[in-house]
């Protein structure tokens, strides 16, 4: 259901957050997104994802104080999607995306924050220039349990475009930090199964022109408690990333690239089977060894 609300129909860009339990952290979110200095119109695009901890009132309070630029979503638990034995907040994630009407759509989790007032502005100004479709920036750590700021998260080594190759076996961004143009035409399907739909909006979407980066820290990455990234074990995080790359393949038309991902899934079906040492994962090894090997025919 979306709240009522007077926001543009024509955005430049739609500032999409996903927001769940974090009532102690949307009001900061919020409030980094509101105070960016711009000359262009934005539309703040809020999933509310059925929270139990009173984020769902902060948010309408907000929509309420700023009709014309949030449009809230107030989804449902029964839509939750479960991935790997997980349930998550993809249908949330997908829906907010569906929604966005902007030309450019910037990504910010509703427990991370944005710290430069700017930061939409420098990257727009990128975008504009026609010769990239993905901007990210650089972003430090927050730890909620002791309150202390944690040091830049990447070093590129000067280095600041990223090919549509670098990037399907390398994430060289935050996702409260990017800022991507949006692509004609519907989502691939495989979008709703992936699991890191950050990593793959930014490999689909750089098929159209290269990704750059900005060593500029414009966000804050919070670790707390109720994050998901540290409860996955490193079996599980091998596990998703031949996920990831198998469905990476199914945009990948040039046969040396492909040679390439087969080899490295080849790799991490061989190390999720030392892990295990279970059928599944040697089944896996065998047929990406197949496929590698295959590719030189």
């Amino acid at each position: 259901m979306e709240y009522k609300n007077t926001t543009s129909d024509k955005p430049l860009v739609s500032v999409c957050i996903q927001t769940y339990n974090h009532a102690g952290y949307i009001v900061q979110c919020l409030d980094g997104i509101l105070s960016q200095e711009r000359d262009f119109p934005i539309e703040v695009i809020i999933g509310e994802d059925d929270s139990t901890d009173g984020t769902r009132d902060i948010c309408i309070s907000y929509a309420e104080k700023y009709p014309d630029l949030i449009r809230l979503f107030l989804r449902s638990e029964k839509d939750k999607i479960w991935i790997n034995g997980q349930k998550t907040g993809r249908f949330n994630f997908m829906s907010n995306l569906q929604a966005a009407r902007g030309k450019y759509i910037a990504l910010c989790d509703g427990d991370d924050y944005w710290v430069d007032v700017q930061k939409l502005k420098k990257q727009v100004s990128l975008l504009e220039t026609g010769t990239f479709t993905v901007c990210g920036t650089n972003a430090r750590l927050y730890y909620q349990t002791t309150g202390a700021l944690g040091p830049a998260l990447f070093k590129h080594q000067d280095r600041t475009e990223f090919s549509r190759e670098d990037l399907v076996f390398h994430n060289p961004f935050p996702t409260s930090t990017v800022v991507f143009k949006k692509a004609s035409g519907d989502f691939p399907q495989w979008f709703w199964e992936t699991p890191y739909l950050d990593w793959s909006l930014y490999f689909f979407h750089s098929k159209d022109g290269k990704a750059i980066y900005l060593e500029d820290l414009t966000a804050v990455y919070r670790i707390h408690s109720g994050g998901l990234w540290g409860k996955i074990g490193t079996y599980q995080r091998i596990r998703n990333g031949i996920a990831l790359r198998s469905f990476f393949l199914k945009e990948i038309d040039q046969v040396s690239l492909q040679r390439k991902v087969y080899h490295s899934l080849r790799t991490d079906a061989f190390r999720a089977l030392r892990f295990s040492k279970g059928p599944k994962d040697a089944r896996l090894f065998l047929t990406y060894s197949c496929k590698w090997l295959l590719s030189y025919v």
